[in-house]
């Protein structure tokens, strides 16, 4: 209930309402994805992702890890919800499924839609298009690649062996996946930054109820995820300034950061800090305190 009004204040929420959006949608399926993942129910938990392929940009970065991952269950259940609209949409028309295909292969040229407003993308291709200018975007490709390879090292780093689901390392490696999914987007909207409440809302919690002494690390994650909530309501008029958008350079420090504040937390159950179920919320408690 206390993160209620934080939720509500959120520049995204406010403009995800006010303009008929679906981050909220997509905020929803996003944590029950991780909570069914964390009660190690992966084949639920694969089932409620694949109802964002109605935002196939939003789905690449947790669909490619679960498959290099090999986390088949939540694959198959991933491609059954993928296959049932699938089919749903054959019932509208190949014309349709056609389109549909067009426009998730095209996503990388969205960007040069008329009236397509630079100012509010936040992901790292719309960044460096901004910066660039649009005319070419031959160099804002080629340095997103380069960076876009940078930040996939540095989640590969934190998702080394098998994913331990219930644990608070998973915690944070779910957090991640939320703030890589923004950055690597073809494209992402002011109003799509609402699915990084949850990775604000896991940050928290997992500094909150982590007692061990990482000194200015936490410090860091702390104003980070911060900056990450004030941010969204300067960036557009930032950008208009300075052909920057700050929120960018706000979501790689903090994946970043997280990455080496994983460093810390315990790789299986087994490590995991005794604790009493009562006090830790739900969102983090099944492993180390549930029954899972």
């Amino acid at each position: 209930p206390w993160a209620i009004p934080f939720v509500l204040l959120y520049m995204p929420v406010i403009e995800n309402f006010t303009s008929s959006q679906k981050g909220s949608v997509c905020l929803l399926v996003l944590t029950a994805t991780y909570c069914l993942m964390n009660r190690d129910r992966r084949l639920g938990a694969g089932i409620v992702f694949g109802l964002l392929v109605f935002k196939p940009q939003l789905t690449l970065v947790i669909a490619v890890t679960m498959f290099v991952k090999r986390e088949w269950r939540f694959v198959l259940g991933m491609m059954s919800t993928a296959t049932v609209f699938l089919s749903l949409s054959l019932c509208l028309g190949i014309d349709v499924c056609r389109q549909y295909v067009v426009f998730s292969l095209g996503a990388g040229d969205y960007l040069r839609t008329a009236g397509y407003q630079l100012v509010e993308s936040h992901c790292l291709y719309g960044f460096f298009v901004l910066l660039t200018g649009d005319g070419d975007l031959s160099l804002a490709r080629v340095l997103t690649a380069v960076s876009a390879a940078a930040l996939i090292l540095v989640l590969g780093s934190m998702l080394r062996g098998t994913l331990q689901t219930g644990t608070r390392r998973f915690a944070a490696q779910f957090a991640a996946l939320v703030i890589a999914t923004v950055l690597l987007s073809p494209h992402l909207f002011t109003y799509d930054l609402t699915i990084l409440l949850l990775a604000m809302y896991l940050t928290w919690l997992l500094l909150s109820h982590d007692q061990r002494p990482v000194g200015k690390l936490r410090q860091t994650l702390v104003s980070l995820s911060l900056v990450a909530y004030v941010s969204p309501q300067l960036s557009v008029w930032l950008a208009e300034s300075t052909s920057l958008q700050i929120t960018v350079f706000i979501q790689a420090a903090w994946l970043i950061a997280l990455s080496r504040y994983a460093k810390w937390l315990p790789e299986d159950r087994r490590s995991e800090p005794v604790c009493k179920k009562e006090m830790v919320p739900e969102l983090l408690t099944e492993g180390p305190c549930g029954s899972s």
